[in-house]
């Protein structure tokens, strides 16, 4: 797994992705770890999912650990190590999908009066472009393009491929009301430190 993670994930996946992966194998070499790669069979991700479930965790949550364990055997039969994945056919867990109620924009629009004004742009942004907040912490003035109205994701996309979203007059308004900083190329920053905001969540959980 050390391997794997040094290897492929430090180079390929997202931050976010990458600790999610560690986190993952915390348990599973817990579980796994005594075995050689080329002995994990199917019976294995049987009593690991047994494990796991006891714990009192979600299906999709044992899904995603599963999803790691498979992919890192299958990085082990591209790098010669295994002739074929063991567990490849294993089945991940059926989840189950709850519906949850939906906010109206009218709280919505309560919650965003409640931030901070120096944060309340970001927030708004949010809501007029649909983006993810990540894209829009790290959005910065020249991906803005105010004469088509639109505005370009470069990074931190899902999809790591470019995104245009189109732009209405309250997200414009959004981008300008903190003024430019000199050395800071981010249109949403935090004021105390003139530079880009961690994650910001803390002044919405407040505001609601």
């Amino acid at each position: 797994s050390m391997i794997y993670m040094q290897e492929y994930s430090k180079s390929r996946n997202k931050p976010n992705s990458f600790i999610r992966k560690e986190t993952a194998f915390k348990f599973l070499n817990q579980f796994l770890g005594r075995l050689n790669l080329e002995t994990i069979n199917r019976a294995h991700l049987h009593k690991y999912v047994q494990w796991r479930k006891s714990a009192g965790l979600s299906e999709a949550t044992v899904n995603r650990e599963i999803a790691v364990i498979k992919h890192l055997l299958n990085y082990a039969v591209d790098c010669g190590v295994l002739k074929a994945n063991p567990v490849e056919k294993f089945k991940l867990l059926k989840e189950e999908r709850r519906e949850r109620p939906r906010v109206s924009y009218v709280n919505i629009n309560r919650v965003i009066d409640a931030v901070r004004p120096d944060c309340r742009p970001l927030y708004i942004f949010l809501r007029e472009t649909g983006c993810r907040r990540e894209e829009a912490l790290s959005l910065q003035y020249w991906q803005v393009h105010e004469t088509s109205n639109m505005v370009v994701f470069t990074e931190n996309t899902k999809s790591r491929k470019y995104r245009y979203v189109g732009l209405t007059q309250a997200a414009i308004e959004a981008v300008h009301t903190l003024r430019a900083v000199k050395d800071c190329p981010y249109v949403f920053y935090n004021i105390k430190t003139n530079d880009r905001w961690h994650d910001c969540r803390k002044p919405w959980v407040q505001a609601r």
